[in-house]
């Protein structure tokens, strides 16, 4: 697997500084490490997920020769010092972080559009950590 690393944009001037890790993107597509970007590979279309300056959920794509940016939409915030974990299952995406509210929350792609909501309402997540996914069996865990 190789490995880039990517900067995160600097904050305006005046604007409240909040730090995330630098993302580390999985060139393969397959998967990202806990403290790295999001990335997957879906018929020959890259994308890599990471948290903005504005604390919201953002993808880089890259199709046709050109790489695109946007945000996914209007979230919960992304919690600081934290990174994204990405699944593809069956066509479906989901980008799954820690929320400022410190409980865990998934970004959705099915259909055409972006859905944002908490996975509900149990431990908070620990400062400064992010999730991982585990794919068994066509079930995420």
């Amino acid at each position: 697997m190789v490995a880039a690393a990517l900067a995160c944009a600097a904050s305006p001037a005046g604007a409240q500084s909040r730090r995330h890790s630098p993302p580390r993107i999985a060139m393969d597509g397959v998967k990202a490490d806990s403290m790295g970007a999001g990335a997957e590979l879906v018929n020959g279309i890259s994308d890599v997920y990471y948290p903005g300056n504005d604390d919201q959920m953002w993808v880089w794509s890259y199709q046709n020769d050109a790489w695109s940016n946007a945000p996914l939409g209007s979230g919960q915030p992304v919690a600081a010092e934290t990174s994204p974990a990405v699944e593809l299952t069956n066509g479906i995406s989901d980008v799954y972080y820690p929320g400022a509210n410190g409980q865990m929350w998934v970004w959705s792609y099915e259909n055409g559009a972006w859905s944002n909501e908490p996975l509900g309402a149990g431990e908070s997540a620990a400062p400064n950590s992010s999730p991982a996914v585990e794919l068994t069996n066509g079930i995420s865990d």
